[in-house]
């Protein structure tokens, strides 16, 4: 839950403020005056400072001037004020989200300042119980109609794989009559590309429906070669990144051996592999590149997939394996990807997490080694 610290020297105001925070389903936090507000800053990093500006021993201004020199914390601020002498113009130069005249309703303070946290998407409790309440009805859903999209899918699939594998055999007969006809040779390459696509869906739908089964430990994981696997998913994306120009480059030995669900692992590469072109070619980068790199450790072998994009700011990080949530317009995604990315993941003993250290862009997935 989200935390607030309130700064004023009145005791009653911070009393009266915390009691309706705390309602609301925030962590509160106390200071007398600007360098008890501080030290507590420095310490705990509140979401939101809620201070009055005149107070004694340190006021409001100087507080929010010490805390222009933070450069990794970045509060939403609500200044208080019980004279004139303060515009919102001042309150914006100084670094403050919004200001309030005492006295205020304080409805309308605590009001702004979820507006506020909603836009860093940060939640208060409340808040936070309702959206994994949709999220659950959203899932539950998803999980009763699954059964018959799959058998939809695997109809189509089927119907796919069987006209692409005649007209691959058509194609190939052609060629023997016409071997300098780069046309049937460019077509057979992409009817190759579709049938390894169908085999590909085939595959992933098979291993979801043996995942229905409550005991996934009896799922048989099979020792695959973790270069095979990268390449492959380079294979499947290849059109992909060759329309948005990215250049993608592996870096993994080749010995590297794992127990997995390779079609499923490739699923999980292919998710963030596409996430990078797709965040690429929104941000118009002029360096466009992706870099995987493996290396094992302490038993794990760990495989980052760092991107030629920025970093993404904390408050975002913190959201990004959530179900539904996506950095994405929804006309390209719903913000299941990275969600599902972590749960075929932890089935395979696996985890995934987001580098929030490094200057790009950059997921970091592990996983055992074989024994």
């Amino acid at each position: 839950m989200p935390s607030i610290l309130i700064v004023d020297d009145e005791p009653i105001i911070c009393q009266f403020l915390s009691l309706k925070y705390k309602k609301e389903g925030f962590d509160t936090l106390t200071a007398k005056n600007g360098k008890e507000a501080l030290s507590i800053c420095k310490q705990s990093q509140p979401d939101v400072i809620l201070t009055d500006m005149r107070m004694p021993v340190s006021t409001g201004y100087q507080l929010l001037e010490e805390l222009k020199n933070f450069e990794d914390y970045k509060p939403v601020i609500v200044c208080m004020s019980a004279y004139a002498d303060l515009s919102l113009e001042e309150t914006f130069d100084l670094g403050g989200t919004a200001l309030f005249n005492k006295p205020f309703a304080i409805d309308d303070i605590v009001g702004a300042t979820k507006k506020f946290l909603e836009e860093k998407g940060i939640q208060s409790a409340s808040q936070y119980a309702h959206t994994e309440y949709i999220h659950e009805q959203q899932i539950s859903l998803l999980s009763e109609i699954s059964p018959g999209i799959i058998h939809n899918i695997n109809n189509h699939i089927a119907y796919i794989s069987g006209s692409t594998y005649l007209l691959k055999k058509y194609l190939e007969d052609e060629i023997v009559n016409q071997p300098q006809n780069t046309a049937l040779q460019n077509a057979l390459k992409y009817s190759e590309k579709i049938v390894s696509h169908s085999e590909m869906i085939t595959k992933i739908i098979k291993s979801i429906k043996m995942l229905a089964y409550p005991n996934t430990k009896r799922i048989n994981k099979e020792k695959s070669n973790l270069l095979n696997i990268l390449e492959n998913t380079k294979y499947l994306l290849e059109d992909n990144l060759k329309i948005n120009d990215i250049k993608i480059q592996i870096n993994c030995d080749k010995e590297i051996t794992i127990n997995c669900l390779p079609e499923l692992l490739i699923q999980v590469f292919i998710n963030l592999i596409k996430n990078s072109c797709e965040s690429i070619a929104e941000q118009n980068l002029p360096e466009r590149w992706i870099v995987i790199d493996c290396w094992t450790e302490n038993k794990v072998v760990q495989i980052s997939v760092t991107d030629s994009g920025k970093r993404l700011p904390i408050e975002m990080q913190e959201q990004l394996m959530k179900p539904f949530y996506t950095t994405k317009n929804r006309e390209k995604g719903i913000g299941l990807g990275l969600s599902i990315s972590k749960k075929l993941l932890e089935i395979q003993y696996g985890s995934i997490l987001y580098d929030s250290f490094s200057e790009n862009a950059r997921f970091i997935v592990i996983l055992p080694l074989t024994e």
